[in-house]
């Protein structure tokens, strides 16, 4: 996939309950051109997403952003 195209479709999300038998909605994560890299949710609310963006404009793309609303908002966490 070229990185163009990789920067126009959003990186999305979901999390799993009972015992990874049941998939919550997917939800897209509204951070432009964001690349996850590792997730971490505590339950089914409140979650952690690490990733970099790729930005010319970003000397350090790294970022965290995290949910406590299963994935419908996202607030960044670092850098802030």
């Amino acid at each position: 996939m070229a990185r163009e195209a990789l920067l126009e479709e959003p990186a999305t999300t979901m999390t799993v309950t009972a015992g990874g038998q049941a998939l919550a909605p997917e939800r897209p994560v509204p951070v432009k051109g964001f690349i996850p890299r590792a997730a971490g949710y505590v339950s089914t609310t409140k979650g952690w997403l690490v990733g970099s963006t790729l930005s010319v404009d970003d000397p350090d793309p790294g970022l965290t952003i995290a949910t406590s609303d299963g994935g419908r908002t996202w607030q960044r966490q670092f850098p802030a």
